[in-house]
């Protein structure tokens, strides 16, 4: 049973993150010379590469913070919403390892507009001792932004190229399809993602497994990676993602992508790709629109946010 509102106190640990990436990486297919996309080093989880950038420590990875969320979204808004739910969410400022967080998400409005359908919404909020780290609106069927990101087709996943191979990303590079993803989740990696969370659920710990949410977030920068060279360290600065069916771990997924935009912000240069995720049939399971500064200017230490 959904339940109005729900509180969790967590702790923020980042050595998750370099354990998700490796679990992540497939072995190249025969006679690839490449290596995979997924399981690239980030400076900026790593305590001194952070500090080069002016950050006190290592930072947390945005797909490990929304996937905290995940538990007490579904709590509020029911088992349904991994099929026929949405998110968006945005990391409002640095958070170190170590730090104490204070998770509430609360039901919103509910609407049967549609006959024979409800539609709830859910505020997700996540804070520090220092502020708001994590906002965020989730809900029930389609999503707002749904048809924005409709349009990318199901096509065949294409093998990995060298870094020297790739086109650098930078200011001004035009909007363009992306090289489709082979985001295969193998069911070990999974399992031990599913089974790593604070508050681990079933769906994503048994076997076999679904593929958590957060896993498909962090598809979304190997997906720009696959195409792009642009170099690391980079920030995850939002997800939206639209949940249409379970994900199976193991099978095969193909993730189709296209970068939309790039632009600047105090320094920082972002880039906005939106992906839509297949696997063996011919309806899409996800679709997602992420946002990252893929050029990280250096930060005052003083500065709260980025």
């Amino acid at each position: 049973m959904a339940t109005p509102a729900v509180q969790r106190r967590l702790r923020a640990d980042v050595t998750v993150t370099e354990d998700l990436d490796l679990s992540l990486a497939l072995p190249p297919a025969p006679g690839a010379d490449a290596a995979p996309a997924a399981g690239t080093a980030n400076v900026i989880h790593t305590a001194g590469g952070a500090r080069d950038y002016g950050y006190e420590g290592a930072l947390v990875a945005g797909v490990l913070l929304f996937g905290w969320c995940v538990p007490a979204v579904v709590e509020v808004l029911g088992p349904e919403w991994l099929t026929s739910g949405w998110v968006q969410v945005s990391f409002r400022r640095p958070v170190y390892s170590g730090t104490e967080l204070d998770l509430r998400v609360e039901q919103g409005p509910v609407s049967t507009a549609e006959p024979g359908f409800v539609s709830a919404t859910a505020s997700v909020q996540m804070s520090s001792e220092e502020g708001s780290c994590v906002e965020g609106q989730a809900g029930l069927g389609p999503s707002p932004w749904s048809a924005e990101i409709a349009g990318l087709p199901r096509r065949a996943a294409e093998p990995a190229r060298a870094g020297g191979d790739k086109p650098h990303l930078m200011l001004g590079t035009p909007a363009a399809d992306l090289r489709t993803l082979d985001a295969t989740v193998p069911v070990h990696a999974a399992r031990a993602f599913g089974r790593s969370q604070p508050e681990p659920m079933d769906a994503f710990s048994t076997d076999p497994p679904v593929v958590h949410p957060a896993i498909l977030a962090r598809q979304m920068i190997s997906l720009l990676g696959h195409t792009y060279d642009y170099g690391r360290p980079s920030i995850h600065v939002s997800t939206q993602l639209e949940n249409l069916a379970l994900v199976p771990a193991g099978e095969p997924l193909a993730l189709s992508g296209r970068l939309m935009e790039t632009y600047e912000r105090r320094g920082h240069h972002y880039a906005v790709t939106d992906g839509v995720l297949y696997g063996a049939g011919p309806e899409p399971l996800a679709r997602l629109r992420h946002t990252n500064i893929f050029r990280v200017a250096r930060r005052d230490p003083k500065s709260p946010n980025r």
